[in-house]
């Protein structure tokens, strides 16, 4: 076994703890309740605002790519 073996299984441990806890919170964004007061008018008017933001872009893109893919047949 070389020496310094121990130490290196250590730090790789660690860093794939790392990397598992920061993946975490990209993929699923901060905690419900962390930063959001529900009770604000605010952020529930914000909220509807991105949503809707997010669908009207989400059917825009779908139309655009039917237009572009299926409406021209060679």
């Amino acid at each position: 076994m070389k020496p310094g073996h121990g130490d290196e299984a250590d730090e790789a441990r660690r860093d794939l703890q790392r990397m598992h806890e920061q993946s975490e919170k990209l993929i699923t964004g901060p905690r419900q309740g962390d930063d959001d007061d529900e009770g604000d008018p605010i952020v529930i008017f914000g909220k509807r605002i991105g949503r809707g933001i997010g669908y009207v872009v989400a059917v825009g893109l779908l139309f655009y790519l039917m237009a572009t893919y299926l409406g021209h047949k060679p």
